[in-house]
């Protein structure tokens, strides 16, 4: 059975540090974690991250190194992502700055 993808947002990364959503968030995570479900992030969500505290950034560098995929928002607005992409490898626009954390089968293409 494949499983299912789930797009991650600054809410759920940042829920992680909130006393009143950080059970359900962090349950989430660890899920990413154990492979059991697919992560999806964006680069608005990265751009939203950038200024976070500390914490939350580097919860989110973690999750880009563990991330199914990386699809661009072009602003945020639904439409525009156009559907989901193929893991990043086959997408050369992955932003250079986080190319450190590309899964790795990206690394070195």
């Amino acid at each position: 059975m494949k499983k299912l993808r789930i797009y991650v947002d600054t809410s759920v990364i940042g829920g992680c540090y909130d006393p009143e959503f950080k059970a359900w968030s962090n349950g989430l995570i660890e899920d990413f974690r154990m492979g059991t479900y697919l992560l999806v992030l964006s680069d608005v969500t990265a751009a939203e991250i950038e200024r976070a505290p500390e914490p939350v950034r580097e919860l989110h560098r973690e999750l880009l190194s563990i991330g199914e995929l990386f699809v661009s928002g072009h602003g945020g607005s639904p439409q525009q992502f156009g559907g989901l992409r193929e893991p990043c490898c086959a997408w050369p626009s992955f932003p250079q700055r986080y190319a450190p954390y590309r899964p790795g089968c990206c690394r070195g293409s």
